[in-house]
């Protein structure tokens, strides 16, 4: 072509070059709207593992910070479950230190109408236990008689202050022991101020 000088020729030969300039221009903008579409798709691809990572990070650390928060409060309560114990343990006394005024803790927890206690002790030189005898009495004449009578006829179970005076008498002598180990209670007696008429309620009879 560049050997025609010719108008006709450049006409041409102008018209060559600008198809040859369309074609490339089209091929560079069919480039980038590839170049676009490929980066638009991309990113919202990241994005959206980027937010995957960063949920499951945040899950991750919840779980993390509630397992430390679990474990601590297991930790406290474990510490609190033991300092109860211990407070238990140093507030149980101590049987072999426990003082007893016998005659006033009788008259205080084993109370029965219209009676009192007093009570006679030794030392066993077998065991080095103090024995005790309990005895019940009457605080009034009128009710000695009463309660008389009644082991007289052979009924104290029907009445329900013999009745009661059997059961309190197996109480103290199964409780004391537990109140103070160094303690034997021999037997618990009535004592009627009456001619001095004695029942016994109850004896240790293999430890007497």
């Amino acid at each position: 072509m560049a050997l025609y000088i010719d108008e006709k020729t450049r006409r041409l030969i102008s018209i060559d070059q600008g198809s040859v300039f369309m074609k490339k221009a089209s091929f560079y903008i069919g480039l980038a709207t590839m170049v676009l579409t490929m980066a638009a798709c991309s990113n919202p691809t990241g994005d959206t593992v980027e937010k995957s990572n960063l949920t499951s990070t945040t899950s991750e650390q919840k779980d993390i910070n509630q397992e430390t928060k679990n474990s601590t409060v297991s930790k406290q309560d474990k510490i609190n479950h033991s300092n109860a114990n211990q407070s238990i343990e140093n507030n149980k006394p101590d049987k072999a230190n426990t003082v007893i005024d016998m005659e006033n803790y009788l008259n205080t927890h084993y109370v029965i109408e219209n009676t009192h206690y007093i009570t006679d002790s030794w030392k066993s030189e077998n065991t080095g236990k103090i024995n005790y005898t309990v005895k019940i009495l009457p605080n009034n004449k009128e009710f000695g008689q009463e309660i008389n009578e009644i082991f007289k006829d052979g009924i104290p179970y029907e009445d329900v202050r013999t009745a009661a005076m059997f059961e309190i008498a197996e109480r103290i002598m199964n409780e004391l022991p537990e109140v103070n180990d160094t303690i034997h209670i021999d037997s618990v007696t009535w004592v009627s101020n009456i001619n001095e008429f004695q029942v016994m309620l109850i004896q240790d009879y293999e430890n007497s």
